[in-house]
């Protein structure tokens, strides 16, 4: 049902990281930047706020690794976009 649920509300823009360390490096600091800077609040019937855990249903989100992590930095920020474009680039 989540599954269903964000493949019919969400878009999701995928990209190239080739080197593993860089790739764990920039999901930490985005899942922390999405839980840290959220772009709104979950909506009143999220399954989240039923969860067991107390930092999913604060968060907002279901993956509660590296919610406290720094986030993106400028820098990293600009790699992402970097990274956007050469993978958008690679599929035309």
């Amino acid at each position: 049902m989540v599954s269903r649920v964000l493949q019919e509300n969400l878009t999701f823009s995928c990209f190239r990281a080739d080197q593993k360390e860089e790739r764990l490096v920039l999901e930490k600091r985005l899942v922390a930047l999405l839980v840290q800077y959220p772009l709104g609040q979950p909506s009143a019937d999220w399954l989240g706020r039923y969860a067991a855990s107390e930092e999913i249903r604060s968060s907002g989100v279901w993956n509660t690794q590296h919610i406290h992590a720094e986030p993106l930095t400028d820098q990293e920020f600009r790699r992402v976009e970097q990274l956007v474009k050469a993978t958008l680039a690679e599929m035309m």
